[in-house]
């Protein structure tokens, strides 16, 4: 549980690190594949801002938790596997970059088709995100990169069900008519 603790303060600096550049070209790069998606889809989504949208009449802005890119920063050193070379990480990671970008925008997008077909928002998209993030935790802990270095294999029970927790807001919403 040694290596464990230690990638664990690892992530916690990694996500922190993340959260002090604002991501602002991805961001925009999510919130266009959003506004394509859901035009194609025959929403009524308008661009307001590089960084944010307009579904029924409720502003939507793209903040740093709206790409994942601070949970795939914080999965990093726990995925992260010491007894295969660099290079292999590094490709895995990139693996793991490109389809953790898809499931995000599949998730955003099916949040945003759910509230305009009048799904409240805090089921469109605060439950959709949980259960995102409950996925990538539970993905990441069934790796186990951290047990072959300090146990030599896989961990039986790295977590108990009470340590799972999912919960982060990924949008700031406000109506663009009323204030917050």
């Amino acid at each position: 549980m040694h290596a464990l603790a230690a990638r664990g303060a690892l992530a916690a600096a990694a996500i922190v690190g993340c959260r002090q550049y604002d991501w602002a070209p991805l961001r925009r790069c999510t919130t266009t594949l959003i506004v394509y998606l859901s035009n194609y889809l025959e929403l009524s989504v308008l661009r307001v801002t590089p960084d944010s949208i307009e579904l029924n009449s409720t502003l939507v802005q793209f903040v740093v938790s709206c790409t994942l890119i601070d949970a795939f920063c914080g999965a990093i050193p726990l995925l992260w596997n010491l007894s295969v070379s660099i290079l292999f990480n590094l490709f895995r990671l990139a693996i793991i970059f490109v389809a953790l970008f898809v499931l995000n925008i599949a998730r955003l997008e099916a949040g945003f088709v759910a509230f305009a077909h009048g799904v409240p928002w805090v089921l469109a998209h605060e439950v959709v995100s949980g259960l995102t993030y409950f996925t990538l935790l539970v993905f990441v802990f069934t790796r186990h990169s951290w047990a072959s270095v300090s146990t030599g294999g896989p961990v039986s029970h790295p977590l108990s069900p009470g340590d799972i927790r999912a919960t982060r807001s990924c949008t700031r919403v406000w109506q663009s008519r009323g204030g917050f």
